[in-house]
């Protein structure tokens, strides 16, 4: 566990051998054949790439980047190699890529925590999503499912409202992320009312929290309570999407219980640090789209509710901005203290 924060809806406290072929769009790039940002011709890749993923093994963010590691190695003829490097939410990760030569090997892959939630909580964040780095390519998007135990008491959203008003602050409320306690804390504003929110390491430990009636509830990604909401483990009380989900019958969405305005929907990037050649980010930004495009990537996706969407960079980097100036003003407005 890291940390626990009193959240609710009326405040609360404490919470990085000549030229570039520019021809790009030609048939040389279809197979990685992209000159040398130092001005040599070579292929790229020509060597291994690294996938920096900030965050432990095993949890959805790191699935999918190794999802997209075993795409790209396939269509580049390159060893792609995933790079956990976790610690300080993300920042050691972040910091990792940052400082990496702008040669196109050293890929981030990125979450709502690392490139926006982290730069509207940290009062000094040592990097700036928006200017050090360039999002290539969405991977997936993940809404988020409030979650209790099936054998909890609490039946349904509604009766969670109904507890947590009864004794503000002694339900707990367990996340694996920044970016989940600060949904949890929208959350919590939207319905009036408030928890004890546990952040853990990450979202294998808040499951298991869940599970064991170590918390009461737990604001998960998706893509880590949908096989146990379908098994039965658990039960869903709330979906942070815009429709509901036919996989998940019974499990109601945000807007259907009156949290009109709330969008729950995080999401991983892959990113390059700023400097990196165009012409690299737009190799990056094709080969992720044909390989989302892949069949057995599809699936993968699809078995674990998880979407996907092509969006260019200028897209992205809306996405992200947009993210931290909502996320910034949700801050303020419940006047938790920055790091």
């Amino acid at each position: 566990m890291r940390e626990i924060t009193k959240v609710g809806g009326r405040g609360g406290t404490a919470f990085s051998r000549r030229r570039v072929l520019a021809a790009f769009g030609g048939a040389a790039l279809g197979c990685g054949m992209v000159a040398s940002a130092f001005g040599q011709d070579a292929a790229f890749p020509s060597r291994p790439i690294r996938f920096v993923m900030p965050f432990p093994s095993a949890g959805a963010a790191d699935l999918i980047g190794r999802l997209y590691t075993k795409a790209l190695a396939e269509m580049t003829g390159q060893a792609v190699v995933p790079d956990n490097k976790p610690g300080a939410n993300g920042l050691i990760g972040v910091q990792n890529v940052q400082r990496s030569p702008r040669d196109g090997y050293s890929v981030l892959i990125g979450s709502s925590s690392t490139l926006a939630f982290n730069a509207a909580t940290y009062k000094k964040l040592p990097y700036d999503p928006v200017k050090d780095f360039v999002p290539v390519a969405l991977l997936a998007t993940l809404p988020v499912v409030l979650v209790t135990s099936s054998r909890s008491p609490i039946q349904s959203f509604a009766d969670l409202v109904r507890r947590a008003r009864g004794r503000p602050g002694a339900l707990n409320y367990g996340t694996g992320s920044t970016a989940l306690q600060l949904q949890a804390a929208w959350m919590n504003e939207m319905a009036g009312i408030t928890t004890t929110v546990i952040t853990f390491k990450g979202g294998g430990e808040a499951v298991s929290a869940v599970l064991s009636n170590t918390v009461d509830v737990a604001l998960l990604d998706l893509s880590a309570a949908s096989a146990l909401i379908r098994s039965g483990q658990l039960r869903g009380l709330a979906l942070g999407a815009s429709e509901a989900y036919a996989s998940l019958p019974g499990v109601p969405t945000t807007a259907q219980l009156g949290l009109s305005g709330y969008t729950g929907e995080l999401w991983v990037i892959a990113a390059v640090a700023t400097g990196t050649p165009q012409v690299i980010v737009d190799y990056y930004a094709t080969q992720f789209a044909k390989a989302a495009e892949q069949p057995y990537v599809r699936e993968w996706l699809r078995e674990r509710d998880l979407g996907y969407t092509r969006k260019s960079v200028a897209e992205l980097r809306s996405t992200i901005a947009g993210d931290i100036e909502r996320t910034n003003k949700l801050v303020d407005r419940l006047g938790l203290e920055r790091t």
